[in-house]
């Protein structure tokens, strides 16, 4: 039995395109580097709530490591009868505001002309993660931007908050 030259190079090409299938590419990881910590447990999650016209510190990145925020969720509160809304802000003890976000509760919609009975909350997971440099700490500031509908006018609402994360080598 005799192989024809069109046998031999369709088996070549078969052979060099299994061989580049199965060869191996260049792993790529993100972060790159060893960047989470060793021994301890890296991670780090914090929650509660901050009366609005008040701030509460988060978290303190210890002095030998950063602390990668990665997901974080903020919901405002209220009565039964008010729709509040706020403005809080993520501040490094440097002065840095690493964020700046609006919520508001859904409470007191039904006494205006809305299309839907629930509010905005923040719900996000940062692809890259908000930074706390190794010894500074992560405060979160509330303020409270309006009010709509039969409000008390206690000061017991604010935004309950979750933040996560984890530590990682600077």
């Amino acid at each position: 039995m005799q192989t024809s030259r069109f046998q031999l190079g369709l088996m070549a090409v078969l052979a060099i395109g299994l061989g580049y299938t199965l060869s191996s590419s260049q792993a790529v990881g993100y972060p790159a580097g060893a960047v989470v910590s060793a021994g301890a447990n890296p991670i780090v999650s914090v929650g509660g709530e901050v009366l609005h016209s008040t701030s509460t510190d988060l978290l303190t990145a210890p002095s030998d490591q950063d602390i990668i925020l990665t997901d974080l969720i903020l919901t405002s509160g209220t009565d039964m009868d008010c729709k509040r809304s706020h403005q809080s802000r993520l501040i490094l003890s440097s002065g840095t505001v690493v964020g700046e976000f609006e919520t508001n509760s859904g409470n007191a919609m039904r006494y205006y002309d809305y299309d839907s009975d629930s509010g905005l909350s923040i719900s996000h997971s940062f692809s890259s993660g908000l930074r706390v440099p190794a010894g500074e700490t992560l405060s979160l500031e509330v303020n409270q931007t309006g009010n709509f509908g039969s409000c008390d006018s206690g000061g017991g609402y604010g935004v309950r908050y979750a933040v996560s994360g984890y530590q990682a080598q600077p």
